[in-house]
């Protein structure tokens, strides 16, 4: 081969190669434009207490109190969204009261809330259970949260 026919074949062979890879790139950067223009999809659970736990029955457990050693409490929640919730103070005199009446469920449907008028108590709804919320709906935290669970026995 003379030279000029190698200088040739270098020419076509660069020039092959910039044609490969100018249509991959724009094979790529199309492929990308089509994966941006997707719209994202988000995954959006659809389980929270009220579709996803058995929470129908009957929740007891010693509630602390700030003025006697604690509020036996017996909290029944009935399908038809209504309760009946029994709070026994210990070592008091007309220590027993009786509320009944509708409950709601919180925005995100794992909070229950009592429609009991000025107080409508918050608890929140998990297997086997229901933890009594404070007055904003918030879990109690810290050495007494274990106190604030109400059991469920049937």
């Amino acid at each position: 081969m003379n030279r000029k026919s190698i200088k040739k074949s270098a020419t076509i062979l660069a020039m092959a190669s910039l044609v490969f890879f100018s249509c991959e790139n724009q094979s790529n950067s199309n492929t990308e434009k089509r994966v941006e223009q997707q719209p994202k999809q988000e995954f959006v659970d659809e389980h929270n207490a009220k579709n996803s736990l058995d929470w129908v029955g009957t929740y007891e457990g010693t509630l602390p109190c700030v003025s006697c050693p604690g509020i036996n409490t017996t909290l029944k929640l009935n399908t038809d969204l209504t309760f009946e919730l029994t709070e026994v103070y210990l070592g008091e005199e007309h220590n027993s009261f009786v509320e009944k009446g509708s409950f709601s469920w919180g925005k995100k449907e794992t909070n229950i809330i009592l429609n009991i008028p000025d107080r409508n108590p918050q608890y929140k709804c998990i297997e086997g259970a229901l933890i009594a919320l404070d007055t904003e709906g918030k879990v109690i935290e810290g050495e007494l949260s274990k106190f604030y669970i109400l059991s469920k026995t049937i």
